[in-house]
């Protein structure tokens, strides 16, 4: 019984534990980080950004950055940010609006994969960002 107990209890710790973002790479090295912030403003003609977080799963690639002019937003881009357009940004202030940024996602990205967009949806709410779209940061 004690065992069924501690089996029960780690099960449970452990799922408690899972993040919707597992299986998403979000490590950004210096440098790839240093990398974005020198292409990533000439995208849309502006001085600087800071890249603030990468989402990668599959071929698709999500870049959380500030510019320190706008809002902080989200890029999303297919394959290769250093080499391709992006599809579509979503920026805003800070707020809670999860069924906002999922509406966003399935109008504007709903080519994604949903693992990237749940992970997505989660940095937004864990962050407390409120999102809204806008033509260009």
């Amino acid at each position: 019984m004690k065992f069924l107990f501690l089996s029960l209890t780690s099960l449970v710790t452990c799922t408690a534990l899972a993040s919707p973002c597992d299986g998403v790479d979000t490590s950004l090295s210096e440098s790839r980080k240093n990398q974005l912030a020198s292409v990533i403003p000439k995208k849309f003609n502006i001085e600087s950004t800071e890249i603030l977080q990468s989402y990668q799963y599959l071929h698709w690639h999500v870049i959380y950055i500030n510019n320190h002019g706008n809002d902080k937003g989200f890029l999303y881009f297919y394959d290769n940010p250093m080499q391709n357009i992006y599809l579509t940004v979503w920026d805003g202030s800070v707020t809670n609006e999860e069924s906002e940024i999922k509406k966003f996602i399935l109008s504007n990205a709903k080519i994604i994969p949903s693992k990237l967009r749940v992970c997505i949806e989660h940095a937004t709410r864990s962050n407390a960002i409120k999102t809204r779209q806008h033509p260009l940061l």
